[in-house]
């Protein structure tokens, strides 16, 4: 993100050097300094680089919306099992909400497909950058350890 807007902080300043390039541009044609034809010329080049930051801007901006709202769909998994973490049962609106399928092979074989399991394994995947180990214990829970920074 922040790459993003330091891109977006350049063409904002490229759009204002433009629109003063074309203001010193006028005041050079009128003091005779550049040729009606060059400040035509010069003025259309000047328009078109400045429609195209404005234009760099958009997609800039495009791209950083973009951005925020898969950072706000990543967490919302998590919203759901931080709501639910501590259940006892399960109900109709936890599985419609947690769960994205159930098979159920015989008595003693179900396959349960959780909704946001991709985000999970993404999450999982990306935590040892992060200076986090992960083990599974003897009971198949998730224990979660900070590596020492030294």
């Amino acid at each position: 993100m922040k790459k993003l807007q330091d891109r977006l902080e350049k063409k904002k300043q490229e759009t204002e050097r433009c629109k003063e390039l074309r203001m010193m541009l006028y005041s050079d044609m009128k003091e005779g300094i550049v040729s009606k034809e060059d400040y035509v010329e010069l003025h259309a080049a000047y328009g078109k680089r400045l429609r195209n930051a404005e234009e760099s801007i958009r997609a800039i901006q495009k791209e950083m919306d973009s951005e925020l709202e898969k950072a706000d769909n990543a967490n919302t998994w998590l919203d759901y099992f931080v709501k639910y973490q501590d259940i006892e049962e399960l109900s109709r609106t936890v599985v419609v909400e947690l769960i994205r399928k159930i098979r159920v092979y015989d008595k003693k074989n179900i396959e349960i497909t959780f909704d946001f399991d991709d985000c999970y394994q993404t999450l999982l995947n990306q935590l040892p950058a992060m200076g986090v180990d992960t083990v599974v214990d003897d009971d198949n829970n998730l224990q979660v350890k900070v590596k020492e920074v030294v």
